[in-house]
């Protein structure tokens, strides 16, 4: 039985999560969490009430669920999104997750956003045009289980790493528990 492009999805993501929660055993202060819900779109009414009024992020009132997210423990705040796709992305799916990062970054500015694409062994200018709101994005080839090569998981966890600390960075710039001097925006490409 030949699977769908989405239950191939579902098994790269899950994949994906038992490697990195593995990964990151050693750490007590991360957490990862697949289809996790994240606010995008917090307001507060003229009466002082909080909109939606729900303690948790629910998929359908103002929340998005996410493929992966990486959580910092102590606190249950989101640090890194991993949205996945398998085969490529189109250009609806690269204007549609980079609005959702867009808008999920309004509530948690210090969110970090990375697009992988499974199966794919390269990334399209035209998915870097349309996919203003990631921080990253990465195409990695699997084999015929679905899962990454070893050497792209390294480099992919060399990232989210990267990535955690940047997240950290961002909310002492911006909870101003930070002086700096310099604010410098790069792109690595490899």
């Amino acid at each position: 039985m030949k699977l769908s492009e989405k239950r191939k999805e579902e098994i790269f993501r899950d994949e994906l999560v038992r490697y990195l929660n593995k990964v990151f055993s050693g750490n007590e202060d991360i957490e990862v969490k697949a289809k996790a819900n994240l606010w995008y779109r917090l307001q507060i009414k003229d009466d002082g009430t909080r909109e939606p009024s729900d303690e948790q992020p629910m998929r359908g009132r103002n929340a998005f669920q996410q493929d992966i997210v990486i959580f910092e423990k102590k606190t249950n705040v989101p640090r890194v999104v991993v949205e996945t796709k398998i085969g490529g992305c189109s250009t609806h799916d690269a204007i549609t997750y980079s609005t959702k990062a867009h808008l999920i970054k309004q509530v948690y500015p210090f969110l970090r956003y990375i697009l992988l694409i499974g199966n794919s062994d390269r990334i399209t200018y035209k998915l870097i045009k349309h996919g203003e709101f990631f921080d990253a994005i990465i195409a990695t080839l699997v084999n015929s289980s679905n899962k990454i090569a070893e050497s792209d998981l390294k480099a992919l966890v060399e990232v989210l790493d990267s990535e955690i600390r940047t997240s950290h960075e961002l909310g002492e710039i911006i909870g101003e528990k930070r002086v700096i001097k310099t604010f410098w925006k790069r792109i690595n490409v490899s």
